[in-house]
């Protein structure tokens, strides 16, 4: 492997694998199916959706994703996954993207651009070229015209790897698309190849200089911004359409060829005219086939495994080689060959192939891969609307929406610390409502075994609710327990929590009330874990029933020793076959993650409420969070004045936003939006 001055001084420096660290920018052709086999309209389809993430082209069924600025190879990359799974998710089950680019003039496929880091540019020159008297600007030109030029002498071999096989064709060839986009700009080399990159002629190669223009004193100057290739061809065995291999195939190329020495001036119209007659050669060829020329090819992946060796790169790059001399050697492991064997020209098996890249997607959405679940809901929104935003933080569930950092899809630095602090404490937040005037129900902290038998006396003859003073969850007595009852369920609270509350239980109806930028968006009635029957089903299969579909919600519905005990007290057994239409509580309170189950009453109570409950929110300091609240008659006009008519129960900085989609009756919110609109509003 030789390098020139360049690579030797990066080799000297230990800068190699430095010089790989690559910007990169992408955008995505993707062709819409419908299941109906209706005619897609973009305009009306998303209406307000294009930005700077989506943008569409003349065609009714054609949009382009594109990541905007300049990210890492692994930034880029998770970015198009998530517009990937945001497009999805706006579109609805009923949209598919085509796996395949299409014959389609407005088809550009995928556009790749990437630039080389500017500070090692900078350092390059500074050290070792600047004595040679050119100024920056024009070193900076040279370096990335000697790396164009040898990308596209090779152009042949990335075509090979990763051309597609289009369908529908009437000869197969490895890249038809290849074939009607490009070949006919590639007549010939001469005078297409400048020797300034702002030279127009670029447009007839497949690697060219991406331009842009800065000021140099008074002067507008174009200048290059990074590399451009267009027209890579959607793989249709990846939802995004990208194979990942592609930017560490363009990664090693690149960072190879900027060390490596450049082609000779007296042979640059040969060896680039050589290069677009074996693309044309490679495209035309049929998909099988062995890559022409293999020993040049095979070369040339010598001497980039010799540089991932020398720059100690990553082992993982070991695996790539050996699939891509793999695919060198044998047609029917290429892309194209396998898309041949495996889809070939069949309509029915390309479309099997969108559906399992889409539901592979929603998996990936559900499993929460990239993001959770609330901020995700909250994107999607974002990107429904054509709004900025950036992935944070995906483990700390940090984003940023038009310049405005949210976490778990409904925090922001409205709240300070001191208002968090009262919600997370259930004795400070309580504390802090009683003395706005709310009513609150009675409450007794039990750290000890001295002060329950202290406090006993006061709430002995009550139905009373145990929660931890700062963990989540409750257990409701309805008929009071024995003193020893009582004591055995608070030491295990004591077990998790540094306090236990007794909580006189209150009659009336709990309620769960988000809130965001202040206003209620969405009032759901919680409904204790229960089954009912239907007149044939013993109460073990109703529950069994009730897990399974518990479980297509990705929540749970668990059957353990209070269900057990709360069965008990209610005289029943498990192979009890309940009446049509009888309701069986399995459990007295209605927890989170408990089994419970809501209903959306938004439209229901009276508005007075909802002006009461904002006045509450204020009054804890709640911009943005969730009240737990008990209200006896939502019918009923509030009156403040009037005793029991709304009890606060506690606060918490965010929740579970799908369980405001899971419903058991009610139509679900618009939440997302909603939530949106309230955290950007001025």
């Amino acid at each position: 492997m030789e390098f020139d001055d360049l690579g030797n001084w990066l080799k000297t420096n230990k800068f190699l694998a430095a010089a790989t660290r690559f910007r990169w920018q992408l955008t995505v052709t993707h062709q819409l199916y419908q299941s109906t086999g209706k005619t897609v309209n973009l305009q009306q389809l998303l209406p307000e959706a294009a930005g700077e993430n989506l943008a569409w082209t003349n065609a009714s069924d054609l949009l382009i994703l594109q990541t905007p600025n300049w990210l890492s190879k692994a930034g880029v990359l998770q970015r198009l996954e998530l517009e990937t799974q945001l497009l999805v998710q706006t579109l609805g089950k009923d949209y598919f993207l085509n796996p395949s680019s299409t014959l389609t003039s407005a088809d550009q496929g995928i556009t790749i651009r990437w630039q080389l880091p500017e500070a090692l540019l900078q350092q390059s020159y500074q050290e070792k070229f600047k004595a040679l008297g050119i100024n920056y600007l024009t070193y900076r030109s040279q370096i990335y015209l000697k790396i164009l030029q040898r990308l596209n002498q090779y152009h042949w071999i990335f075509l090979y790897l990763t051309a597609a096989t289009p369908q529908g064709t009437a000869k197969l060839q490895r890249s038809s698309y290849w074939q009607q986009h490009f070949a006919a700009k590639a007549r010939s080399v001469q005078q297409v190849i400048p020797h300034r990159l702002a030279d127009r002629s670029w447009k007839k190669l497949n690697f060219r200089p991406y331009l842009t223009k800065m000021l140099v004193g008074q002067q507008a100057v174009e200048i290059v911004a990074g590399i451009e290739y267009t027209g890579l061809e959607a793989d249709p065995f990846y939802s995004t359409g990208l194979n990942p291999a592609v930017l560490n195939l363009l990664q090693l190329l690149t960072a190879y060829f900027w060390a490596a020495p450049g082609i000779d001036t007296e042979k640059l119209d040969h060896k680039l005219q050589q290069g677009i007659d074996l693309s044309q050669q490679t495209a035309a060829g049929n998909p099988f086939a062995v890559i022409p020329e293999l020993k040049t090819a095979l070369k040339l992946f010598n001497h980039l495994a010799d540089y991932r060796r020398v720059a100690n790169m990553n082992q993982d790059f070991q695996l790539y080689f050996e699939r891509w001399r793999s695919s060198l050697t044998d047609g029917t492991q290429n892309l194209s060959g396998r898309v041949l064997r495996q889809v070939g020209n069949n309509q029915a098996k390309l479309q099997q192939l969108a559906q399992k890249n889409q539901a592979r997607l929603i998996a990936n959405w559900q499993n929460e891969k990239l993001i959770d679940h609330n901020s995700a809901a909250l994107l999607t929104a974002a990107f429904a609307q054509g709004k900025t935003f950036q992935l944070i933080s995906p483990t700390e569930h940090l984003v940023k929406i038009a310049d405005k950092l949210i976490g778990d899809g409904l925090l922001t630095d409205d709240t300070g610390n001191l208002g968090q602090r009262c919600w997370h404490d259930r004795q400070l937040a309580s504390q802090l409502a009683a003395a706005a005037g709310w009513q609150v129900p009675a409450q007794w902290l039990i750290r000890n075994r001295t002060e329950f038998e202290e406090k006993y006396a006061d709430f002995a003859q009550a139905a009373v609710a145990l929660k931890g003073r700062y963990q989540t969850g409750s257990r409701v007595f309805r008929l009071p327990p024995t003193a020893a009852e009582l004591w055995q369920q608070i030491k295990q609270v004591l077990q998790h929590d540094q306090g236990c509350l007794v909580e006189q239980a209150q009659p009336g109806t709990c309620y769960r009330v988000l809130i965001a930028g202040g206003e209620p968006l969405s009032v759901l009635e919680r409904l204790p874990q229960q089954v009912v029957g239907n007149g044939r089903s013993t109460i073990e299969q109703l529950i069994k029933q009730k897990q399974a579909l518990f479980q297509q919600q990705r929540r749970i519905f668990p059957f353990a020793a209070i269900e057990t005990a709360t069965l008990a007290e209610q005289g029943q057994q498990l192979t009890t076959v309940l009446p049509r239409g009888v309701q069986l509580l399995l459990r007295f309170d209605s927890s989170y993650q408990t089994g419970e189950e809501y209903l959306e009453l938004f439209s229901e109570l009276d508005s007075s409420y909802l002006t009461a409950l904002k006045r509450l929110a204020a009054d804890l300091n709640l911009v943005n969070g969730v009240l737990d609240v008990i209200m006896p008659n939502i019918y009923l006009k509030y009156q403040p004045r009037n005793s029991n008519q709304l009890f606060f129960l506690t606060a918490h900085q965010t929740t579970d936003l799908r369980i405001f989609q899971q419903l058991k009756m009610g139509s679900p919110r618009p939440l997302a939006k909603l939530i949106l609109t309230q955290l950007l509003k001025k």
